[in-house]
């Protein structure tokens, strides 16, 4: 009931505040849709690089394609990194965006990069000493080659558990207020069957937008681009809220009314 009602929550916020979503994420993705395209046309690429795997194949045998390709993600990441960080000020905060550009706070995209980079290096240990093991297992047959790869989609899905339980730290940094890996952990225990609820409708929910993104890219592009800045919008803004709301509730002990 409880990861029902975290779910709903995170939809609800930005159902119940629209012009703010639009506010906080409309101009940024714009904006750095046109910065990325003057990269990539500089370079003598196409946007369409970035969602078709063939096209971003060629770019990458390129020369330079890979440089040009860094300089488009990095940017992409510094506009998510200013839409996310905005709202998650927006809701536990209550700033309001004043105008339609929200101001791009250097500080707390530093603080939350640090903190995204240490979950990152600790799963990522993790996960590199478990892969190791199941190398180790690959060639024992093919039953248990079958049972090998049953037990890495329980591997993937109990890291992605974990990344969950860490999550809090990422508000935290957007808003100022410090807290340990250690903290966040501690302070979703008892909450492991709430989260897996979790973890499985937002999988489902991004896989979902993301075979949308697929089928979008094979329209004509007047239609395409306003169609995936739609989407982009609506899985990036989904992600966020649903952080903010597990940040709220299992650390600041927000209710869900």
């Amino acid at each position: 009931m409880k990861a029902w009602n975290i779910v709903v929550h995170s939809v609800g916020m930005l159902i119940r505040n629209a012009e703010q979503v639009l506010k906080i994420g409309l101009l940024p993705l714009l904006i750095v849709c046109a910065v990325v395209y003057a990269i990539l046309s500089m370079g003598g690429f196409r946007m369409i690089s970035l969602i078709d795997p063939a096209a971003m194949y060629e770019m990458l045998k390129a020369d330079e394609g890979f440089t040009y390709l860094g300089l488009a993600v990095i940017i992409y990441m510094l506009g998510f990194l200013w839409i996310v960080i905005s709202w998650h000020r927006f809701v536990l905060l209550e700033e309001y965006p004043k105008r339609w550009l929200p101001p791009f706070r250097l500080g707390p995209v530093l603080a939350y990069v640090g903190r995204f980079l240490m979950i990152c290096l600790i799963l990522g240990l993790f996960m590199f000493i478990v892969m190791f093991g199941l190398t180790s297992l690959g060639g024992i047959g093919s039953g248990g080659a079958v049972a090998v790869n049953l037990l890495y989609l329980l591997f993937m899905f109990v890291l992605s558990l974990a990344f969950y339980r860490f999550l809090p730290v990422l508000p935290a940094a957007a808003i100022g207020k410090p807290l340990k890996l250690s903290e966040a952990w501690a302070a979703t225990n008892g909450a492991t069957s709430t989260l897996i609820v979790v973890v499985l409708f937002a999988g489902l929910v991004n896989f979902m937008l993301s075979l949308l993104i697929g089928t979008t890219s094979m329209l004509t592009p007047f239609l395409m681009w306003p169609s995936l800045l739609i989407v982009w919008m609506l899985q990036l803004f989904f992600n966020a809220s649903l952080m903010t709301t597990l940040y709220g509730h299992f650390v600041e002990g927000r209710s869900f009314d």
